[in-house]
């Protein structure tokens, strides 16, 4: 009797070991899947749509400050976010450059096209505007390479 009941015991003790470690794991998968539809609830609210609709409609219309503004609100929201709205604002801080020669709004020009590349290297657009960002900058160089870069991707590329 003395051994089914040490088995007994030895089999409880290693049960209530290992039982933490499942539900806790189940815990995780629980934080996980919270945050995935988080993540989703967040892209896809009325929330974020409405401040990138407003960042392409003052880049539109020339107002790049504020599409730089609405850009950074959006980030700051869904710092993830590559591509579209980094772009935008990379044009505009472009535009700016452009329009008044500060060479801090080149900077970060070039640093969210970077970003957005590194992301999302296949993208033709954001290969063109680094092109054109170094075109603008007076670097032949680099802009030939960006835009060779770009027709590699899509030969049939108009714009590179």
């Amino acid at each position: 009797m003395t051994s089914k009941y040490a088995l007994t015991i030895t089999l409880a003790a290693i049960g209530a070991l290992f039982s933490p470690i499942v539900s806790f794991s189940q815990t995780y998968a629980e934080m996980d899947a919270e945050a995935a539809a988080a993540d989703k609830r967040l892209w896809q609210s009325d929330f974020l749509d409405p401040i990138g609709k407003r960042v392409a409609a003052e880049f539109d219309a020339g107002n790049y400050e504020r599409a730089i503004r609405e850009a950074n609100k959006f980030l700051a929201f869904a710092p993830n976010a590559w591509g579209g709205i980094q772009l935008i604002r990379g044009r505009a801080h472009l535009e700016l450059y452009k329009k008044v020669g500060h060479h801090l709004d080149l900077m970060r020009a070039r640093a969210d096209f970077l970003h957005a590349l590194r992301n999302k290297p296949d993208d033709v657009w954001g290969q063109i505007y680094l092109g054109e960002l170094y075109l603008t900058a007076h670097r032949g160089f680099e802009a030939n390479r960006q835009y060779d870069k770009a027709l590699a991707i899509d030969p049939n590329s108009f714009p590179a």
